[in-house]
């Protein structure tokens, strides 16, 4: 992000409250069967206190429904200004949170993911959120299957979820490759990937594939939808009233352990 904006003004950028605001209301009375905003903004907690406090004060008046969003640590560490910032959002209609990790390695984080985030800004940001634990979802993200992670990075990753607070949930997920970026360039020069294929990036291809072929487009969406909502409605709520030794035995067929 540093170099793709270097000398183009400030690498973060934010729509003022008011555009933000009229946007969700143009989508609620398009749609107005919406339930809950899903706001995918990585780095919506950086924002400023007076911005949050402006936004969730409209937010809770005109839009009037709750909404999920993102955080990463090193905005939530100041832990004065983040319990403000999360009783805020809370107030205003926040449900559930996700808080990247990505590695509990600071050496992972510093020198393969440029995110500048310690394990101890990561444990303050995990104490506030646990603060609004009856009232907010809260999922970290991880990421594996990184050739360049050793078996020691693992362990400080395992290590930093026991120091967790719980309750919380984990979404771990493979790591994808951004084309251009960094990490893309070592890999490839590394031999762990072998083209721009590997990057898992939406061609132009697929987009005007997609818009040439609705109805399939839209089937298969509302297929994913179907088994999403059956997961997390039906399968997950089953998973996690069973014991811990057949969660044990699952782990271990499915990761072939």
């Amino acid at each position: 992000m540093r170099e793709l904006y270097r000398g183009k003004g400030n690498t973060i950028r934010t729509h003022s409250v008011n555009y933000c605001i009229e946007e969700l209301k143009s989508l609620k009375e398009r749609f107005p069967s919406i339930g809950v905003f899903d706001i995918r903004d990585e780095t919506f907690t950086i924002r400023n206190i007076k911005w949050i406090r402006e936004f969730c004060e409209r937010y809770k008046k005109e839009i009037g429904i709750r909404f999920k969003c993102l955080a990463e640590p090193a905005s939530m560490s100041s832990e004065s200004m983040s319990e403000e910032k999360m009783r805020l959002l809370v107030d205003a209609g926040l449900t559930d949170i996700i808080i990247g990790i990505q590695s509990g390695s600071d050496r992972v984080n510093f020198e393969i993911f440029n995110r500048f985030i310690t394990q101890e800004q990561l444990l303050k940001c995990a104490r506030v959120a646990n603060k609004f634990s009856d009232k907010l979802a809260v999922m970290y993200d991880l990421i594996t299957t990184n050739p360049y992670e050793t078996p020691e990075d693992i362990m400080d990753t395992i290590k930093l979820l026991m120091k967790i607070p719980p309750p919380f949930y984990l979404s771990v997920n493979n790591l994808i490759y951004f084309e251009g970026t960094p990490l893309y360039k070592q890999a490839l020069k590394d031999g762990y990937i072998k083209s721009e294929k590997d990057s898992l990036l939406i061609r132009d291809g697929m987009v005007s594939f997609n818009l040439k072929n609705k109805f399939p487009t839209y089937l298969t969406g509302s297929m994913i939808s179907a088994v999403d909502a059956a997961r997390e409605n039906v399968a997950k709520p089953i998973y996690h009233s069973m014991p811990v030794s057949f969660k044990l035995w699952y782990d271990k067929v499915r990761y072939h352990a």
